[in-house]
């Protein structure tokens, strides 16, 4: 079984999710404790709301990859996906990320930075977390599988996803922007150490070794040990220790 991230990238991708850890860290102590938006928010805000409108029908499109049960409906597809191409760790990390992510994110994250969005804890968007993670599970393990093409089609489906994730749940007003920016870098911060501790159980674990037998070994004769000489057994004859006793007693 190929890892998903292979060893010459092993190296780069840690390092991406060190830093996605320390964006959303720094996101979260920016802005803790802050009940309103801040400029940033407010400027990309103003401009989803021009140009895709405020919770209108564009806006609710958007917002479907986010969707609780489209989530539920992308990971029963990629596990089964992942089960019939015998890849159990990329079923097994699809069904964990999400669940890891959205426990950090309630049970700590929005506790510990206290921002809100009309009464609720909001930082990070718990919707983002969820949905790349699912989301990146899925084209990780596509780039894994191909050349080039394959990898740069999985990185700019990544991208797009990510661009409506974000706006989507701005232009429903469900999050501040950093909410959402922050909920993509911990799904990155969870799936991709993920990945990289299956992929290193997968390289240590023993290989099953199956005993190959030699063409035509089974219909061959028994060969004695020495000289690579036929036994008499098999072949009917003397064998060479018989026949040189033989020799000796003629001349003697």
């Amino acid at each position: 079984m190929a890892p998903v991230i292979s060893g010459h990238t092993r190296g780069p991708a840690l390092t991406v999710a060190i830093g996605s850890w320390a964006i959303a860290i720094t996101i979260g102590i920016l802005f803790a404790g802050q009940p309103h938006a801040s400029p940033v928010d407010r400027w990309f805000s103003a401009w989803v709301h021009s140009v895709f409108g405020d919770r209108g029908r564009l806006a609710t499109v958007l917002l479907v990859p986010t969707d609780t049960s489209v989530i539920a409906a992308a990971l029963v597809v990629i596990v089964v996906v992942a089960l019939v191409r015998h890849r159990g760790d990329v079923a097994l990390l699809a069904a964990i990320t999400p669940v890891i992510g959205v426990g950090l994110v309630e049970l700590a994250f929005k506790p510990l930075f206290d921002r809100r969005l009309h009464g609720y804890l909001s930082y990070p968007s718990g919707h983002a977390v969820a949905s790349m993670a699912v989301y990146t599970v899925a084209l990780l393990a596509l780039a894994s599988t191909g050349g080039p093409l394959r990898r740069w089609l999985a990185a700019t489906g990544w991208v797009l996803l990510t661009v409506i994730v974000l706006i989507g749940l701005v232009a429903m007003d469900c999050h501040y922007p950093t909410d959402a920016v922050g909920g993509v870098f911990v799904a990155i911060g969870v799936t991709v150490p993920c990945f990289l501790g299956t992929d290193r159980m997968l390289c240590r674990a023993p290989a099953i070794r199956i005993p190959v037998q030699r063409p035509g070994s089974a219909n061959e004769p028994l060969c004695a040990a020495v000289g690579g000489h036929q036994s008499s057994v098999d072949s009917g004859r003397p064998g060479p220790d018989f026949r040189r006793r033989g020799r000796h007693r003629q001349r003697a």
